[in-house]
């Protein structure tokens, strides 16, 4: 699991940074708190999970040897990081409600 962390801490050392610029971006177009969320949220999940994703592979593919002599598969790193991000997509729409009030 300590191995996990570290990849996706490495992973979303660029993810979270792009959501938030995203989000700002149409923040600023909308002036609207829940378009920002819902905008982070879904960058945060999709857009800059794949390009984290690319990105990562690019700069450095040489790593994923690193975790798969700890026991993770580039797919087990992959699809795990995408469950936890969508569990927090999933967390977000549960609370939009009480939020928002929508």
């Amino acid at each position: 699991m300590k191995v996990f962390l570290h990849y996706y801490k490495t992973l979303h050392a660029f993810n979270l940074p792009f959501s938030l610029f995203v989000s700002a971006l149409i923040y600023s177009l909308e002036r609207d708190r829940a378009v920002f969320f819902a905008c982070f949220f879904f960058s945060f999940v999709f857009l800059g999970l794949v390009l984290a994703f690319y990105f990562f592979w690019l700069r450095s593919r040489e790593q994923y040897y690193f975790y798969h002599n700890r026991g993770w598969s580039k797919r087990a790193l992959l699809g795990t990081c995408f469950l936890v991000n969508a569990a927090f997509y999933i967390l977000y729409l549960f609370c939009k409600p009480l939020l928002y009030g929508t």
